[in-house]
């Protein structure tokens, strides 16, 4: 299943999102019936936080790989949503985008999940974060 978070950016990304969080335990449901839905969710809001999480800290530390390592092989990144030269389709092009657009051209980058924010879908895997960013860019 693919995983999709809508961002300032308009991408989907992230299937690997469970496998980045295997070690965090799922939710429990809190009451037998809500145990369907939470089985059909499959999405624990500490999943969702801790890749959030990732791909802040690989923004802000500028680290291309580790970016490319939170998208799928067929990933659709969407910097500017009505620009076809701002969609990048899967991990080596987005990669070639941050190498060739972030990396070493933001500095002093701020990232803050807006975690309250959060916004889960009770019945598919798929999250809406919000975060703000905040640096000095230096593009050509």
């Amino acid at each position: 299943r693919k995983l999709q978070a809508l961002h300032w950016h308009s991408c989907s990304y992230l299937r690997r999102v469970r496998e980045l969080c295997a070690h965090l335990r799922p939710l429990e449901a809190s009451t037998p019936a809500a145990a369907p839905l939470q089985a059909r969710s499959m999405l624990a809001r500490t999943t969702v936080i801790h890749a959030v999480s990732e791909y802040g800290e690989a923004w802000t530390t500028q680290d291309a790989d580790r970016i490319a390592a939170l998208f799928t092989e067929d990933a659709v990144y969407i910097e500017r949503a009505f620009d076809r030269n701002g969609t990048f389709v899967g991990r080596e092009q987005i990669r070639e985008y941050w190498l060739r657009q972030i990396c070493g051209k933001q500095t002093s980058i701020r990232f803050r999940h807006v975690e309250r924010d959060l916004a889960i879908d009770a019945t598919r895997p798929v999250a809406v974060v919000k975060w703000l960013a905040e640096f000095d860019n230096f593009r050509e």
